[in-house]
């Protein structure tokens, strides 16, 4: 699939240099079939022994301020106030979360599976999100926000597919009136 279908890239520095390109070349890929929505990711790293991860816990709040990390938000309602919040790094650790008005709800859980893997230029990992585990309108065409932001935390870099201003920091992909619009979802 992933040779089939074209990655998205272009991702851009919230920061350190805020709108600059990122400073490694990342992929990403959505897919979904009848059940599951499906996240793929490939993060390039020129430098892959400076890959930090040491977290595993579920939930840690270390799976983003303790290494590098691929976060995904989606917005199932598309109202710019709200949504849901996957995040893992490279050795699969989960964190989920709930966002309101711009603000993390931490005590948020659903049933998800990721698997990610280191390769010699970098790592990936892959996304599996059960639709009973999202809420959104109805049977028919969907349009939802959607963001994504990959932490390089060798360089401190936060970088996204959409910009965010680096005066949001780490709480910028909560600001779901920046994501991007996906739509194409049956």
């Amino acid at each position: 699939m992933y040779r089939d279908t074209p990655a998205i890239d272009g991702f851009l520095q919230q920061v350190p240099r805020e709108g600059a390109p990122t400073s490694e070349r990342t992929e990403a890929w959505i897919f979904f079939d009848d059940d599951t929505f499906y996240f793929a990711a490939r993060c390039w790293d020129s430098h892959p022994e400076r890959i930090v991860a040491n977290e595993m816990r579920h939930d840690s709040v270390n799976i983003f301020n303790g290494g590098d990390s691929m976060t995904l938000v989606i917005d199932s309602l598309h109202d710019g106030r709200n949504g849901v919040l996957f995040q893992t790094n490279p050795l699969g650790g989960l964190r989920e979360q709930a966002i309101a008005d711009g603000q993390y709800i931490e005590s948020w859980n659903t049933v998800w599976n990721v698997r990610s893997t280191r390769f010699a230029g970098g790592w990936s990992t892959e996304m599996a999100i059960p639709f009973k585990s999202l809420r959104y309108r109805g049977s028919g065409p969907q349009v939802w926000g959607i963001n994504f932001r990959r932490v390089i935390r060798s360089r401190n870099e936060f970088a996204g597919v959409t910009p965010m201003p680096a005066s949001f920091g780490s709480s910028g992909l909560a600001q779901m009136q920046v994501a991007a619009t996906l739509v194409g979802l049956v």
